[in-house]
């Protein structure tokens, strides 16, 4: 949009020009009908097209400024919403009934061991019904067993009974959670729920927080969070019922695959065993991939090359490294005219300005002939023109 302002700019300064010098006392009558000819024909169709490019491009930027709201009101829901997930699982992880179970794995003291899991599972199971955000609660040991799991689902919670409970020492946040120091939250990838090492179908995706409660300077255990996260409903929460077309949306990950797209077959490509692999941001954008896929700033940016708004949103702010990217598609930038009918208009414009252009040649070698005082005047005129020509028409044509 600046770039074409600027060019108009340039080409409104140089037609100024042209028709200053029209009547200017060294410009012969050949010029001045070639200069009137071109007024003609390039005025009269370049000022009508000159506004209608003007109004194409004030669309394009408005689209523009509203899909970059757009991303901004996406980015605040979504930090707002993490914030107060870190929140409930510090307040989860100090509650009374797990500081005393963790105590007892502890000691390895058994006596009330059941009514002590009965408490933990029954204050999970309250929180988990007020919250209504998380899929699944959970208490893991040090070794990475379940102890306790709690499942909401259809606004109802469950109590896993203990033949269910499963091994999770192998699942990469409870080995990473592991690692942590007190009051450190583990915040793993989006990525697909499995159970029983299988993904779950239909998909759940899902990302995990973890936090360890130190006992004493040691593990007693691991609260961990499911928040169930459905794309759809973040990209469209700034906006309701009233955008019918968030379908085009599509966010990805740090690497470039596909969180969300309206071919649901392109995401998730990272998961084994899907398939998917190739379906990566990089394989179908082209230009400025890597400067969207970049983990520099939260600036929200326009790619001309790609007709997207984008903007990274660090979902663990401790980690830049852990970043989705939100894409706003932006409508095409149309100009009012087909390729057909520029060639036309324009051809017939530079055929005017040849026309200058030859009948100041003209003079301007006639005046060397003379090789008169004045000749020198004219001929510096003579080139004026040819050169303020060349220059719209140049211009013109970048349009």
């Amino acid at each position: 949009m600046n770039e074409i302002k600027r060019l108009r700019s340039i080409i409104n300064h140089s037609v100024e020009q042209i028709l200053f010098l029209k009547d200017h006392r060294y410009v012969t009558k050949e010029v001045k009908g070639a200069i009137e000819e071109f007024e003609k024909e390039f005025l009269g169709n370049y000022r009508k097209l000159r506004e209608d490019i003007y109004s194409a491009s004030s669309i394009h930027e408005q689209s523009i400024k509203e899909n970059s709201l757009k991303v901004f009101e996406i980015k605040k829901i979504l930090e707002n919403f993490f914030q107060l997930i870190n929140y409930d699982l510090y307040n989860v992880s100090r509650l009374e009934s797990i500081v005393d179970l963790t105590k007892a794995f502890i000691s390895g003291e058994r006596k009330d061991l059941s009514e002590k899991t009965n408490r933990v599972a029954d204050d999970l199971s309250l929180f988990a019904q007020i919250r209504k955000m998380f899929s699944q609660i959970r208490l893991l040991d040090s070794a990475g067993k379940e102890r306790v799991r709690v499942n909401f689902s259809n606004n109802n919670t469950i109590i896993v009974s203990r033949n269910e409970l499963q091994d999770k020492s192998g699942r990469y946040y409870f080995r990473e959670a592991m690692l942590l120091k007190p009051g450190e939250v583990y915040v793993s990838p989006l990525d697909l729920n499995k159970e029983n090492g299988k993904i779950e179908i239909p998909f759940k995706p899902v990302i995990r927080y973890a936090l360890p409660v130190y006992i004493d300077e040691e593990i007693g255990g691991i609260v961990v969070f499911n928040i169930l996260i459905d794309t759809e409903t973040i990209l469209n929460a700034p906006w309701g019922e009233e955008v019918m077309d968030y379908d085009n949306d599509i966010m990805v990950n740090q690497n470039g695959f596909y969180l969300h797209h309206p071919d649901r077959s392109k995401t998730w490509g990272f998961m084994d065993g899907l398939g998917r692999s190739a379906e990566n941001i990089k394989n179908d954008f082209s230009g400025d991939v890597d400067k969207i896929l970049s983990d520099s700033d939260e600036a929200i940016r326009f790619s001309p090359v790609n007709s997207v708004i984008y903007s990274p949103f660090f979902y663990h702010p401790e980690d830049k490294k852990k970043f989705w990217v939100i894409i706003q598609p932006v409508k095409n930038l149309l100009y009012p005219l087909s390729a057909e009918a520029w060639v036309e208009k324009s051809t017939k414009a530079i055929n005017t300005a040849i026309a200058i252009s030859n009948a100041a040649n003209k003079k301007a070698h006639n005046d060397i002939e003379k090789m008169a005082t004045s000749s020198k005047n004219r001929l510096m005129m003579s080139a004026f023109l040819l050169l303020i020509a060349v220059t719209i028409f140049s211009l013109f044509l970048l349009f």
